[in-house]
């Protein structure tokens, strides 16, 4: 039985591929105006609100900062069983963005610095939203109040650094290189190679939200919608509130829907913290794609939902700090207004950016 299901898998995915490949050929003007909804998205929001703390966050990778304040914070770190090495990778992780984590456990790995097991098992815990999406995105452009933005922040890092802590406790990491005092320099390659890595990581970012903006679109076109409805009114939850929430679980860009369903304030920040722990699926395949190999997807997944029900909690606890009304009836106005106005930011990053986009260098 299970030889015939892993037969199978093969012919499912292709019988859907290929399904995927007719919606698009005969309903193009669905897909154009929905690809057409997503740049605007990207332009709009995504773009100036994620570039600076992007960017910054390869300042510090690429001047060796991060590891310098990993190796002065290096008693913190052991307190909570992190070597400095990993502890520097931790926190520039939760600074960086999703994506981050995974690719310098992988460098720390080839590098002998961190064994490969470690790697594998802190990966998930190396995942956070970072500045640029709980401030700059959710926070200021979303909610319209960067002191929720940094709530949500120090929700998403409590939640990773917590259950990692316990992990550490009960499986401490393995020997691992000494490390001597960090070299701290800052020179015009760190520049432009902070510039290149936030150009290709935006460009990864908005790739992804519009394949995933057409995944929804076949989706439609397939009327799960209807199914959800159908599910939504057993639950008594609004088919626009459940979709809106998929689309976020699937592809945290999509976060910008759950501000126009009208909750009640007490549930949309407590949610959108378990969102921007949890990443979505798509900062799952990236960070499986990016990480080292012995990453387990399961292991991966179950981490991440773990991690998004604490910071749901943790979220819940710091309400009484953040001054905003009882519902968020008004985000919905704000999120629009956010979509709509000047095209400005976007085109001179754009611009700026791109021709040290084309240089092929690697970081140091």
């Amino acid at each position: 039985m299970v030889i015939r299901m892993k037969s199978a898998l093969p012919l499912l995915l292709t019988v859907l591929l290929f399904a995927a490949l007719g919606l698009q050929a005969g309903r193009a003007e669905v897909c154009a105006e929905v690809l057409r909804s997503r740049v605007t998205i990207c332009l709009y929001t995504l773009i100036p609100s994620l570039y600076g703390g992007i960017a910054v966050a390869g300042l510090l990778r690429n001047t060796g900062a991060a590891e310098w304040l990993g190796f002065k914070l290096r008693h913190i770190g052991r307190c909570l069983g992190m070597p400095p090495q990993i502890f520097g990778i931790f926190l520039l992780s939760q600074l960086a963005g999703y994506p981050v984590g995974a690719v310098l456990l992988r460098d720390a790995a080839s590098a002998g610095a961190v064994s490969r097991r470690d790697a594998a098992r802190l990966t998930a815990f190396c995942c956070g939203a970072g500045p640029a999406f709980a401030v700059g995105l959710a926070g200021t452009q979303l909610l319209g109040s960067p002191a929720a933005g940094w709530c949500l922040l120090l929700a998403c890092f409590l939640a990773n650094l917590v259950p990692a802590a316990i992990l550490l406790y009960l499986a401490p990491c393995g020997s691992a290189a000494e490390m001597s005092v960090p070299a701290v320099h800052l020179n015009a390659v760190c520049i432009t190679d902070a510039a290149a890595g936030a150009m290709r990581s935006l460009a990864a970012i908005c790739g992804m939200v519009l394949l995933f903006g057409l995944l929804t679109a076949f989706g439609a076109l397939l009327h799960l919608p209807l199914l959800a409805g159908i599910l939504c009114g057993r639950l008594h939850i609004s088919a626009q509130t459940l979709c809106a929430f998929s689309a976020a679980a699937l592809d945290i860009t999509q976060l910008h829907r759950v501000c126009t369903c009208g909750l009640p304030l007490h549930t949309l920040l407590p949610l959108t913290a378990a969102l921007l722990s949890f990443g979505g699926i798509c900062v799952h395949g990236q960070c499986l794609a990016l990480g080292v190999r012995e990453m387990r997807p399961a292991e991966f997944l179950c981490i991440r939902l773990i991690c998004a029900l604490l910071a749901a909690g943790i979220m819940r606890a710091l309400l009484p700090l953040i001054p905003l009304p009882d519902t968020a009836a008004a985000f919905a106005h704000r999120t629009a207004l956010s979509e709509s106005g000047s095209l400005l930011p976007a085109v001179l990053i754009l611009l700026t950016g791109a021709p040290v986009l084309l240089q092929k260098r690697t970081l140091p």
